[in-house]
């Protein structure tokens, strides 16, 4: 369980991002786990796997060049779905923490008290998610796009 030292307001969760046959990339984040525990929890358990279900295997189902990569769609793999170790989805935490910097990491939802797994990653500066932009082609996107049923873009 990632869970930051209690004089820590950070968590350091670092993982290997998987794109093909290419040698896994290594990213970092740290978590405010001092201002959101059960999302930055959320996230470290997800990564893990150790509920028995997570991140492994999923992709980054939308790239914004020059913005942002979104995933954590671990059951429909498209946008659509996804869930927390705390069920289907769970309360907002804060909504002090804003987008200043680039790396940032956040959790995507559908409104007030809609968390789940999906998240994105404001990419500017960071080189593990400028090589996902650059290698993981739009065609590929389109392609489990039309896999999934999704026929429509998103506003950007």
């Amino acid at each position: 369980v990632c869970l930051a030292p209690a004089d820590s307001p950070w968590v350091n969760w670092s993982q290997p991002i998987h794109y093909g046959t290419i040698s896994p990339w290594r990213i970092t984040f740290k978590l405010f786990a001092d201002t959101v525990p059960k999302t930055a929890e959320n996230f470290c358990v997800l990564s893990t796997g150790e509920k028995g279900f997570g991140y492994k295997g999923s992709c980054f189902h939308s790239i914004v060049p020059g913005s942002v990569c979104q995933g954590g769609d671990f059951t429909h793999h498209n946008g659509t779905g996804g869930k927390s170790i705390y069920g289907e989805k769970f309360t907002d935490e804060n909504a002090i923490l804003k987008h200043t910097d680039s790396g940032f990491l956040s959790l995507v939802n559908a409104g007030p008290n809609t968390n789940g797994s999906q998240f994105f990653i404001f990419r500017e500066g960071m080189d593990v998610v400028r090589k996902i932009e650059q290698t993981c082609f739009q065609d590929e996107i389109k392609q489990v796009k039309k896999k999934h049923g999704i026929t429509q873009e998103r506003d950007k």
